[in-house]
């Protein structure tokens, strides 16, 4: 692993796909889907376990959230001055622009992943989610913005 690092300055690596996820159990906001915490839907409630066991948060009930964003700042120590890009995960919209909760997986707060790189701002930056459809895209785009995203993913 170290070979591969060689002649690599790690302050100007950006991990840009580093999702942000937890249960919500923290205040952040985070919502799941009923499905997702549902063995009546295996394929959903597998994604969830995945996306919590990458995260060694799993087996961290009440404090998933925290667990989670805990286990990114101690995978970052052993690469200094790398950084994540947090990503936040708007609702998926119907085409009239109304949320669509039945088809929204999981939901995590621009505000929660902005808030997070801030808190930590030596390990993480953070990506902005936005839906298109939403009425007020452009203006959620534009707060993105000023609050310093990095980035923007559109669903």
């Amino acid at each position: 692993m170290r070979a591969a690092w060689d002649g690599i300055d790690a302050a100007k690596v950006w991990d840009a796909h580093a999702h942000l996820v937890g249960t919500g159990d923290s205040g952040s906001g985070i919502t799941v889907n009923p499905a997702m915490e549902s063995l009546l839907d295996p394929a959903q409630y597998a994604r969830r376990l995945f996306f919590l066991n990458a995260g060694c948060a799993h087996d961290a009930p009440g404090s998933v959230d925290r667990a989670y964003v805990e286990r990114m700042r101690n995978l970052l120590d052993g690469m200094p001055g790398t950084k994540l890009l947090l990503l936040a995960f708007d609702r998926t919209s119907g085409e009239d622009g109304k949320p669509d909760l039945e088809h929204t997986a999981f939901h995590v707060p621009v505000a929660y992943a902005r808030d997070t790189a801030r808190a930590h701002p030596r390990v993480f930056e953070w990506v902005a989610s936005v839906h298109p459809y939403a009425p007020d895209a452009l203006e959620r785009l534009e707060q993105a913005k000023r609050d310093g995203a990095r980035a923007v993913k559109w669903l």
